[in-house]
């Protein structure tokens, strides 16, 4: 059984707005799917979607950072009031380790996906950062974030942009061949590599950058103290010197280690 068979469910109702609709099937579908088929709305991943947007608009708990090679996410459970579910995913990989915390009882327990139960929603969450670097993703998700934020005033519209993002993933997920693939390996089993209470204490998988929300689970790394911010250098010495790639997040250190330059005067002529 292949990952987007245990993390797909086609079968569960999807959530508000969209289970106003007639059909969760819709007339759009990603250019990456094989043959003239429709896309459908999937649970898991509007979930997820609607996660994330309320993380980038703070209305809503959870977080989605980066440590390394890694993207760290916080999902805030419907089930209990107390339950968070934590993931790791490594996009190099496809691997994922996973726990549901509750934060009443400081406990763990382990992260299992099934239709019936934990839909993985968690897991799509951990991997937008991911997806957002291929272009029919992060148009479509530039458009449904717009429509969120305007309180979804046309439900169908932003329901055609959920199914391209739906089908986008299933696509790169499920097809290796695709130009653009997504990793991702969950078992039959839909268990997910367990992350102990051991490993959140000693702050294993803390992220080091932030993509979207407030983590209160997972602790943000601190900046070492060994690591001084520069003295203010000449403006002159930098210019034309670095190039930034403005799509990669820098870590934490690394905005500390970012000269602070000096405001250049400017005169009349």
């Amino acid at each position: 059984m292949s990952a987007e068979t245990v993390i797909f469910n086609f079968s569960r109702n999807v959530p508000p707005p969209f289970d106003t609709l007639p059909s969760r099937k819709l007339k759009v579908a990603s250019k990456y799917t094989t043959a003239k088929t429709e896309a459908t709305l999937t649970l898991t991943v509007m979930k997820a979607l609607l996660s994330y947007c309320r993380c980038m608009d703070g209305s809503g708990p959870g977080a989605v950072g980066q440590l390394d090679d890694k993207i760290v996410a916080e999902y805030k459970s419907s089930a209990s009031p107390d339950d968070y579910h934590l993931v790791v995913y490594e996009p190099d990989s496809g691997n994922v380790r996973a726990a549901v915390y509750n934060k009443n009882t400081d406990s763990m327990e382990r992260y299992t996906v099934k239709n019936d139960k934990r839909d993985g929603a968690a897991v799509i969450m951990a991997m937008i950062p991911a997806l957002l670097s291929e272009q029919e993703f992060q148009e479509n998700f530039d458009a449904f974030i717009k429509e969120f934020r305007n309180g979804f005033p046309d439900v169908k519209k932003a329901a055609d942009n959920a199914g391209i993002l739906c089908d986008n993933v299933y696509r790169r997920v499920k097809n290796e061949a695709c130009p653009v693939p997504i990793k991702l390996n969950i078992e039959a089993s839909g268990n997910l590599t367990w992350i102990s209470k051991t490993q959140l204490d000693a702050k294993t998988f803390a992220p080091a950058s932030v993509y979207v929300g407030e983590f209160s689970i997972f602790t943000q790394s601190p900046v070492a103290e060994a690591y001084a911010v520069p003295e203010a250098a000449d403006h002159n010495d930098f210019i034309g010197q670095y190039r930034l790639n403005p799509a990669r997040t820098l870590t934490l250190l690394e905005q500390q280690m970012i000269p602070v330059l000096n405001k250049r005067k400017h005169y009349g002529t």
